[in-house]
């Protein structure tokens, strides 16, 4: 299991690890377990966990691998008998520069006592997963290179998933983790103080168009060069170049092409199709 957590912090998979968008655990098939408190170390690594108490009944877990290190938020619930850790990225505190590329995605770690110090952690096989998929067409699911992402609600996800642990030879050659210290918990990662207000400047830049009069559901991707691609769903369009919506139409999705990282001073492109009838399409 090493690095796997660490990894999925850098929004990439490693070979070996299936993840998926939606939980497996999720508040309502949460259950917590108190006496996964404490520092753990793993037998033979270097790969450390401090795991605590979060919010709502989760866990909040500082990982350790060598010089690098990985914040997360985990539940743990029960599947087909088996004690189970739901395990995601932790939101960052202040974000980054590019804190909004993080992908989110749920690593399910199958867990088993050998003692109250002592527990077994195994990971999903990635091919018993990608069989059992191809064989029961359950769930679409993508395994470009050495991703496998796994799609799917939750309840799909549960359903599919507890089929598959108790099949032989479905989960990877686990390894142990001792308990080095009760009751530790994550360090609280210091916020600075700041104050929020209108940055009218950059409003004004998803203002200026005479035909763009909004959207919802906007995500960026940063293209690199000082140059960030919008995504917009269900978008204003209107059609009389008046900036007004009153006449306007509403089309399902549109992009958007930012130059310049400072919105107070870059220049954004507006980008939508068109009917046959030449009136604004998706």
């Amino acid at each position: 299991m090493r690095n796997a957590i660490l990894l999925l912090a850098a929004a990439t998979v490693p070979g070996g690890c299936v993840v998926s968008p939606s939980p497996v655990v999720d508040a309502e098939h949460a259950e917590y377990e108190p006496s996964l408190e404490g520092v753990w170390e793993a037998v033979g690594e270097s790969d450390r966990a401090v795991i605590g108490p979060g919010p709502d009944g989760s866990y909040v877990i500082e990982y350790a691998s060598g010089d690098e290190t990985g914040r997360f938020t985990a539940r743990t619930g029960w599947l087909a008998g088996r004690l189970v850790l739901d395990v995601q990225p932790a939101p960052r505190a202040v974000p980054g520069p590019s804190a909004d590329l993080l992908i989110p995605g749920h690593l399910l770690l199958v867990l088993e006592r050998e003692g109250p110090d002592e527990i077994q952690v195994s990971l999903l096989d990635p091919e018993a997963v990608v069989a059992a998929l191809d064989t029961t067409t359950a769930l679409p699911y993508d395994s470009t290179g050495s991703r496998l992402v796994v799609q799917g609600g939750t309840d799909d996800l549960r359903a599919f998933l507890a089929r598959l642990i108790q099949r032989p030879g479905s989960l990877e050659l686990g390894s142990t983790w001792r308990r080095a210290q009760h009751g530790a918990r994550p360090r609280t990662a210091a916020i600075p103080c700041f104050e929020a207000g209108p940055w009218r400047e950059a409003d004004a830049l998803f203002r200026g168009h005479p035909h763009w009069r909004g959207a919802d559901a906007a995500s960026s991707v940063d293209l690199g060069g000082g140059r960030i691609l919008w995504l917009f769903a269900d978008t204003w369009i209107d059609p009389t170049g008046r900036s007004s919506r009153r006449n306007a139409t509403i089309i399902s999705n549109s992009v958007a092409v930012q130059t310049g990282r400072d919105p107070s001073s870059a220049g954004i492109a507006f980008h939508w199709g068109r009917g046959p009838d030449g009136e604004p399409a998706a």
